[in-house]
């Protein structure tokens, strides 16, 4: 069996096979719940259930991936799109041809975009305690 998973599913599935729950709050405050889902089912050889695309964003680079589509960019790059049961190494974009398919993920991302926070790369530093030289953390001192 075949099924779609990324990193996100790890601690869902993690917490699963525990037998134990994510907090909804940490010290009083609420906690983001979790994007992912337990891939306990596929190790029962049952089907992942997720109900949503995945999404994903490092560093400006961005996708979503929903069944066979992934639509995927670079930073900087327009989208381009995928039927991984048909290309699996992403050699032919699609998004020309299958336009609506590739404005319907992209409108998607930018909705789960929205609600996750993702921030326009590059991300400047907002405080003077986050404006060090290259390669010496914030949290280094002077």
């Amino acid at each position: 069996m075949r099924e779609i998973c990324h990193l996100i599913d790890l601690l869902p599935t993690c917490l699963d096979l525990a037998g134990a729950a994510f907090p909804q709050h940490c010290n009083g405050a609420p906690t983001t719940p979790l994007a992912g889902v337990s891939l306990t089912p596929v190790f029962l050889g049952k089907p992942l259930r997720r109900g949503a695309p995945l999404f994903w964003e490092h560093e400006g680079h961005r996708a979503v991936r929903d069944g066979k589509w992934k639509l995927v960019a670079s930073f900087n790059e327009p989208w381009e799109l995928f039927d991984m049961e048909a290309d699996r190494v992403e050699s032919n974009d699609l998004s020309q041809s299958q336009p609506e398919i590739a404005r319907n993920l992209a409108s998607r991302y930018e909705e789960w975009a929205r609600r996750a926070g993702v921030k326009p790369w590059p991300v400047l530093p907002s405080t003077p305690a986050e404006k060090k030289p290259p390669g010496q953390s914030p949290s280094q001192p002077d």
